[in-house]
């Protein structure tokens, strides 16, 4: 088998970013953890700030709360994927996402690509509804040579 013959493993994250002016992380963690969303990383505005490994980086000015999410995929659907989280957080948190947004903050779903190779995907205009419904921005980060992603 040739080189050209091997199917690709497609390499990408899907986070979801939470930025409050002032709830307590908490409460997110609370609220999403009734589905077995966890967070990644999360501090509170007024408190102190650590990096994922416990370094002390100051006093958040904001609360910010995120999940992450690394796949390993043989097709290129992110997307479907994006599509999936959307259809479940849509069902469990329209309000909850809402409020968030008309009190000041953001609720942002982000895909992370690594940028070694060519990758894409398509969303529906069902989930695209959907995120709009929730006042949800979707980002998309590509990260040239990087090797986050790989094993």
């Amino acid at each position: 088998m040739s080189e050209d013959d091997v199917k690709p493993i497609y390499r990408y994250g899907v986070a979801l970013l939470i930025i409050h002016p002032s709830m307590d992380s908490d409460e997110i963690s609370h609220t999403l953890g009734q589905i077995g969303i966890d967070p990644y990383m999360m501090h509170t505005a007024g408190k102190v700030t650590r990096t994922p490994k416990g370094t002390e980086i100051g006093i958040a000015t904001n609360t910010r709360w995120n999940a992450v999410y690394e796949f390993h995929d043989d097709e290129r659907r992110f997307f479907e994927v994006v599509t999936q989280m959307v259809d479940k957080l849509h069902t469990h948190f329209k309000d909850f996402f809402r409020q968030i947004v008309l009190d000041g903050g953001r609720v942002e779903l982000v895909v992370n690509l690594p940028g070694k190779h060519h990758n894409g995907s398509s969303m529906a205009p069902e989930t695209l509804g959907k995120m709009a419904d929730m006042l949800v921005t979707l980002g998309v980060e590509v990260f040239p040579k990087s090797n986050r992603f790989d094993d």
